[in-house]
């Protein structure tokens, strides 16, 4: 053999196992390799490690999409996090994704709640988040139509990362939507207006910390994200931070407890922010130390407010203390309250009140009236303002009546009405691990429909079977500042108490359930909402229903469905 052709073999044979090599430590891990051993952690382990490294490597939009089928099947719920988050935020125009998306129902809300999540639980301080998350905004958005964005809060997100990101196909049409909601009577207009306001991000922040839920919170926390190192000193600032880190979402506790500690001492020594010191010490299963911490809080300050948060902090340690045995009575008086509502009983009847304070500061009182029987098919709804009756329907026999005070007259429809389906479910998070709830109100023309319903309710895990209620009841009350107080008794049986703490105000708010001496459910109050009345039996209950307005009234054949929302619509933004 010739010397020239001899290198050349050589050469050309480091070459071909150098490129062996090469291919072998860019060859994806295949989950058929590692699910033929049942070893799906192995897989979800090294799937992560590789897209990790090598985001950019050819094959890696398939290996999201195994790694997340992996992930589901498994159960891993941070996985499964990971994975969709790599897909939408990485890979956006690549098969994979473009097929995840496709999965979804059209008027399915899942894909927009993953969306939702995806910013609350995102990088707010990165414009390159922000920028990744509005491109895949616009795939969806041009799949689906511009009626993905339709939703409120997600709207409220793109909003803000487009401004971000300097998007302004985004930023322009959601801030037209935005400034439709910001002219309603609602809560989330407050929101709206202050984030289309001029205000630069302190004032901003110091105007949301007046309003609480996932909005606002969200708010908070990108304009949080937004500010510089000096600025996030600023002690109003450092207490907004407290308050986010503990009471928002995602909870942070470590970033609590550190805020805290860069508060000015005589500031960290108060009652307020020792009661939230406590509350994190909690929340982080540090219970033995939440309870000195909370113990410890004075309740004879001369300061009226900070008197009001130790008997609260004070309340909040003897909640913990002796949680187990309440707990106990309150699971056993909730499966009691639960067994009644399955209970073979043709009619029901509740009142229900709600209070709240208009401009002036005057209390206005709420009350619903509602009526319901199996046999005769029938649902009759009052709502009265003080004693001014509202709105009045009633569907039975075949017929319907409306009334509004907007109409001031009874419309008789020779047709059967509609009966309200309101769908409750609570189930595991698959972002978090903790616990969702999600509520919708449909309508159906048949009765069964709204009775089905309510018994696939109380039929479910987490409300038809004694440990899945205390596995929720255990979750609130550890991931949650909620406690327990003792059970009291009153004037024809008893109450349960339960508090949640309030970060801006020194009384928290009060959860009470109340049950009557054969341990059946007679009332509920959460805050200023209140169940007063809740009886069961025959048609004779109904007689506890108001009497039907005095009023004009004039016939018609087919019952006027989008009238009856309109007048609902009216009635709700009345109470907002």
């Amino acid at each position: 053999m010739k010397l020239p052709s001899t290198i050349l073999t050589f050469l050309g044979s480091i070459l071909i196992i150098s490129l062996s090599i090469s291919a072998e430590e860019n060859r994806i891990p295949f989950y058929e390799d590692y699910l033929k051993d049942s070893n799906s952690e192995g897989f979800l382990k090294d799937a992560k490690k590789f897209l990790d490294e090598k985001p950019e490597a050819i094959e890696a939009p398939r290996l999201a999409f195994d790694y997340l089928m992996v992930a589901k099947v498994s159960r891993e719920i941070e996985a499964i996090n990971d994975a969709i988050s790599k897909l939408l935020l990485n890979y956006p125009q690549s098969l994979p994704t473009l097929h995840f998306i496709s999965s979804f129902e059209k008027d399915s809300k899942v894909l927009k709640n993953i969306f939702i999540d995806k910013a609350t639980f995102g990088n707010l301080a990165s414009k390159e988040f922000a920028t990744a998350y509005c491109r895949a905004l616009i795939l969806v958005a041009r799949i689906r139509g511009p009626q993905f964005l339709a939703d409120t809060s997600l709207r409220l997100r793109a909003h803000l990362l487009a401004e971000k990101a300097g998007v302004e196909e985004i930023k322009e049409s959601s801030a037209k939507g935005l400034s439709i909601e910001a002219e309603k009577n609602n809560g989330f207009a407050n929101i709206a207006k202050i984030v289309l306001s001029e205000q630069n991000s302190i004032e901003k922040l110091n105007s949301l910390s007046k309003f609480s839920g996932k909005d606002a919170e969200f708010a908070t926390a990108f304009y949080l994200a937004q500010l510089s190192k000096e600025e996030k000193q600023a002690e109003d600032v450092i207490a907004i931070q407290l308050k986010q880190a503990l009471f928002g979402k995602p909870k942070n506790i470590e970033k609590a407890i550190q805020a805290i500690a860069l508060l000015p001492p005589k500031v960290g020594k108060q009652a307020d922010v020792q009661t939230f010191l406590g509350t994190a010490q909690r929340l982080d299963g540090n219970s033995d130390l939440a309870v000195k911490t909370l113990s410890k809080i004075p309740t004879d300050s001369k300061n009226k407010v900070m008197a009001e948060w130790g008997k609260t902090a004070q309340s909040f340690a003897n909640g913990i203390q002796f949680e187990e045995n309440r707990k106990k009575l309150l699971l056993e008086a909730i499966g009691y309250a639960i067994d009644q509502m399955n209970s073979d009983q043709d009619s029901l009847f509740t009142k229900l009140n709600w209070k709240k304070e208009d401009e002036t500061g005057n209390t206005i009182q709420t009350t619903a009236f509602i009526g319901i029987s199996k046999k005769a098919k029938k649902l009759e709804i009052h709502v009265k303002k003080d004693k001014e009756t509202l709105f009045a329907y009633r569907t039975d026999d075949g017929k319907s009546i409306l009334y509004s005070k907007d109409l001031n007259q009874s419309i008789n429809f020779n047709a059967p009405g509609v009966f309200p389906v309101p769908q409750v479910t609570i189930k595991r998070d698959i972002e978090t691990g903790g616990f969702e709830y999600n509520f919708n109100l449909n309508f159906s023309s048949t009765q069964d429909k709204m009775l089905d319903e309510g018994n696939q309710f109380f039929e479910s895990p987490y409300m038809g079977t004694a440990k899945g209620r205390e596995i929720f009841l255990s979750y609130l009350l550890n991931e949650k500042p909620i406690w327990l107080s003792p059970s009291q008794t009153i004037k024809g049986g008893t109450q349960f108490p339960l508090s949640l703490l309030d970060p801006e105000k020194p009384t928290p708010t009060t959860i009470v359930i109340k049950t009557d001496l054969s341990k059946n459910l007679t009332g509920l109050r959460v805050g200023s909402f209140s169940m007063n009345s809740l009886l069961f039996g025959n048609t004779e209950v109904l007689e506890n229903l108001p009497s039907w307005p005095e009023t004009k009234s004039f016939d018609a054949e087919k019952f006027d469905f989008p009238l009856f929302m309109k007048v609902l619509q009216q009635i709700s933004s009345l109470n907002n």
